[in-house]
């Protein structure tokens, strides 16, 4: 059992509908915003909202990035088949999911 105090909420999970172009149906999108990711507001004043940062530490490329959000995606179904349902996806090259800081 977590004590309360070491508890942090570091995001939301937002659902959105999309309808394929062709009209041949749509698809879901899972997305996880992480809560007030910035220090400074866009004004340069203090984020009052600001409670950390999430960094993911590439051993591929030997950069680090400020994690801004998180996808939720697939998975195969050789994980499917171990009881797994989701996997997580940063997208280095995005800036809607991250800021390289280095």
């Amino acid at each position: 059992m977590s004590d309360k105090k070491d508890d942090r909420y570091i995001g939301k999970v937002r659902q959105k509908t999309f309808h394929k172009k062709d009209g041949s149906g749509s698809f879901e999108k899972f997305t996880i915003l992480m809560d007030n990711p910035m220090p400074q507001n866009q004004d340069g004043t203090p984020n009052q909202y600001h409670k950390g940062v999430l960094l993911w530490c590439d051993a591929e490329t030997g950069h680090t990035y400020q994690v801004k959000q998180v996808e939720l995606a697939g998975v195969s179904d050789n994980d499917r088949g171990k009881g797994f349902i989701n996997s997580l996806k940063v997208v280095l090259n995005n800036a809607y999911h991250v800021i390289k800081l280095n």
